[in-house]
C-alpha cells in the first residue's frame, strides 16, 4: 500500500468517528429531554444513533467522557467564533 492509501484510510475514519459523534451527540439530546443523564445508558445512546454498543467503546471510555467531550468540542466552536468575531470589529 502506497503512502496515499494510508491517508485516505485515515481520511475516511475521521470521517466516520465525525458521523458517530454527530449521531452520537442528536441521541444525547434527544435523551435528555426525557431522562436524566444519571440513568441514560449506553445502550440506548447507541441504539439511538444507530451504532453498536461496542463502537461507541472505540471511542469514549464512558458517557461521562463523551459529555465532557461535547461540552468541549462545544465550547472550542465559540471560542473560534468569538475570535472570528473581534477580528471582524
Amino acid at each position: 500500500m502506497g503512502n496515499g492509501t494510508f491517508n485516505y484510510f485515515i481520511f475516511i475514519g475521521e470521517i466516520r468517528m465525525k458521523q458517530i459523534t454527530e449521531s452520537l451527540e442528536t441521541s444525547l439530546a434527544t435523551l435528555l429531554t426525557k431522562k436524566n443523564l444519571d440513568v441514560i445508558t449506553i445502550s440506548e445512546l447507541a441504539d439511538n444513533a444507530k451504532i453498536a454498543r461496542r463502537t461507541f467503546y472505540l471511542y469514549y471510555k464512558d458517557k461521562y467522557e463523551f459529555v465532557l467531550s461535547v461540552i468541549d468540542r462545544h465550547l472550542h466552536k465559540m471560542k473560534e467564533a468569538s475570535l472570528r468575531d473581534r477580528q471582524t470589529l
